[in-house]
């Protein structure tokens, strides 16, 4: 044992050596012998806790029963991460719009993935001394433990649990009301709010500095009203990256949002519980069509010089580099430019990644796309739906990237791709979608957008009008390479198109 970490109630956890490296050992005592069935109950969720593979929760790594009678300790190792906990970050600063949306994206994804389980997995705890972050900006979800412990325990206030689940029982409300709070608190500017039980929605309004869907998201995960609150976390992921035109369907109902004390004391200061829950033929492809470049005047590069449209803080930085958004700022605003000339750095991730594609067409391969040279490209072997990408091989933390793409003109006056990216390869979300006219063909754009955390990236053709497709280059960026700032008179718009 190298030193206590926590102890709450029977529970104590240890920062201890393994002979795989440093782990965390949760250690339940009890004052009695406890019971066959008490101690068959925590076998159960460990295992089930043992049988969590996503990449932002810590694995499970053994389970120790030592002792008899009253003397039992039951053990649960689990791999350590190392990272700052959320709830020391927020105790000196406070975030942007950007940052808690994008810290409401990997929570979750996370959710979705334990909601997705059967028997569905319920954390019950979630608050910001349990979200770590490691250095590189990927988010952990840590400290499950087990359900059975609840029944028998005193309830503990918490104002991270919904205010009508006061008696111990979890549902999926119980962690997405915890995220909306914790959200809240990353938001604010007064430290004192924190302490503070939330009554009202116009509160909630007054306490944060964000713009109005993202308001309305908050009201929805936090609202005391169970029929108003989000069913799922992949509800709640869905409009979260909705378009902001469609966040707004619940607006008047949402009528009250308060917080009350209420959650039953879980074991190792979290709770877990789970519920029972219950080929086509190909066209020839045109030939030389992209070999190389079409040459272009710098005059037919450039749009003419307008006037940016206002933003909260007349910045042309970023989004991830800005002050707090004001009310009248776009949330989630991507900042494209046109860069005709622009060179690769050296440091940038994809270079170094591994590539796969749905396909290629000749001498077109994935990595072509990747290997910053824009005389070859990846070239798609079929129309919309086609798809490049890239695995990191770890998460990255992401805040831009260079696209130099083209599509067959003669099938269409415009084509759109769409870049996403997953933390596992499985799951996808959508980062930026881009349109290109004819004249937009082979000219690299830079794009700035809020910090992404990603392994994996992906390059997809959504409507190429039945056209093929080409990807010379996809470059990625982040703060351990920043993609450099863009100048005003090269600005493409404030927002995708």
């Amino acid at each position: 044992m190298r030193q206590v970490l926590g102890q709450r109630g029977a529970a104590r956890t240890y920062l201890a050596d393994d002979a795989e490296g440093l782990v965390v050992l949760k250690e339940l005592s009890f004052s009695t012998e406890p019971s066959a069935t008490t101690l068959q109950a925590f076998h159960q969720e460990a295992r089930q806790l043992q049988g969590l593979t996503h990449p932002r929760i810590p694995r499970y790594l053994d389970l120790l029963q030592l002792g008899l009678g009253s003397g039992t300790r039951l053990y649960l190792v689990q791999e350590f991460i190392e990272g700052t906990p959320l709830e020391t970050e927020l105790a000196g600063r406070h975030s942007t719009e950007l940052e808690a949306r994008e810290l409401a994206r990997q929570v979750l994804d996370i959710l979705r993935y334990l909601q997705s389980r059967s028997p569905r997995v319920f954390h019950g705890d979630l608050k910001p001394a349990n979200l770590i972050r490691r250095a590189d900006g990927a988010l952990f979800l840590v400290d499950f433990g087990a359900a059975w412990v609840r029944g028998g325990a005193s309830s503990e206030a918490s104002r991270y649990t919904p205010p009508d689940q006061t008696h111990g029982e979890l549902d999926a409300a119980t962690d997405l009301f915890g995220l909306g709070v914790t959200l809240v608190d990353a938001l604010s500017w007064d430290p004192a709010w924190k302490q503070q039980k939330l009554t009202s929605s116009e509160k909630l309004a007054a306490s944060v500095d964000v713009t109005p869907p993202f308001r309305e998201f908050l009201a929805r995960l936090t609202s005391v009203d169970p029929a108003l609150r989000f069913a799922s976390a992949p509800n709640a992921l869905r409009d979260l990256e909705a378009p902001e035109q469609t966040h707004r369907p619940h607006a008047r109902r949402l009528k009250r949002v308060a917080l009350a004390a209420g959650a039953a004391l879980l074991i190792f200061g979290a709770g877990f519980a789970t519920g029972r829950v219950t080929a086509h033929s190909t066209p020839e492809h045109p030939r030389s069509r992209w070999a190389t470049p079409p040459p272009r005047s710098p005059a037919t590069l450039l749009p003419p010089p307008q006037p940016l449209p206002a933003r909260g803080s007349g910045s042309l930085h970023p989004p991830d580099m800005m002050d707090t958004p004001s009310a009248e700022q776009p949330s989630l605003q991507v900042q494209e430019q046109w860069a005709p000339d622009h060179q690769p750095r050296d440091c940038e991730f994809a270079g170094y990644a591994s590539a796969s594609a749905s396909g290629f067409y000749e001498t077109g391969g994935a990595s072509a796309a990747f290997d910053r040279n824009r005389a070859t490209a990846w070239r798609s072997n079929q129309s919309t739906g086609a798809w490049v990408q890239v695995d990191l091989s770890r998460d990255y933390t992401l805040t831009g990237m260079v696209l130099d793409w083209a599509w067959e003109t003669r099938f269409g006056p415009s084509a759109k791709s769409t870049v996403t990216t997953s933390l596992d390869g499985v799951r996808w979300s959508a980062l930026h979608s881009v349109i290109n006219e004819p004249q937009d063909n082979n000219v690299p754009r830079r794009v700035w957008f809020p910090q992404r955390v990603a392994r994996y990236v992906r390059f997809m053709g959504t409507d190429w009008n039945g056209g093929w497709g080409l990807l010379r280059s996809l470059e990625l960026y982040g703060p351990e390479c920043p993609l450099p700032r863009p100048s005003m008179l090269q600005d493409i718009a404030d927002s995708p198109r």
